[in-house]
């Protein structure tokens, strides 16, 4: 019986042995998952703080060529407007020196009506003149 314990015994502290090295290879693979579960925690906050960096200058690269967008279409908008203007302008200056020549045609033909109507008047009344001239000296 002694042997019998003995060997029970021999073979619980092989069992406590193997259960030790299992124990303790268990807990190095605990410590290893635990670090990877660490760095892997890590390594998920520094994608996240990247995409969010990624999309902020996205964001801002946006924005900018919105603004440079904007800036052309209001070139654009000023130009055009300013080529409106010179057209008009020019239109105005044009109306104006037709308005012009016509009027000064206008004006040139009635005074040669008043010239014509003035020599008719003095060919009808010649006496008049003459009368008039002789008292005037």
């Amino acid at each position: 019986m002694f042997w019998r314990r003995n060997v029970e015994t021999e073979s619980l502290r092989e069992d406590v042995k193997l259960l030790e090295a299992a124990n303790k290879s268990l807990k190095e693979d605990n410590i290893k998952l635990k670090t990877e579960h660490e760095e892997l925690k890590l390594k998920k906050r520094l994608e996240q703080e990247e995409i969010v960096h990624m999309q902020k200058i996205n964001k801002e690269r946006l924005e900018a060529q919105i603004e440079t967008k904007k800036i052309e279409l209001e070139r654009k908008h000023v130009e055009s407007l300013s080529k409106f203007k010179e057209e008009q302008r020019v239109a105005l200056v044009d109306s104006l020196r037709e308005f012009h020549t016509k009027m000064e045609k206008r004006s040139d033909d009635e005074v040669k009506r008043i010239q014509q109507m003035y020599d008719s008047i003095m060919n009808i009344m010649p006496k008049v003149n003459l009368m008039l001239e002789k008292k005037v000296k």
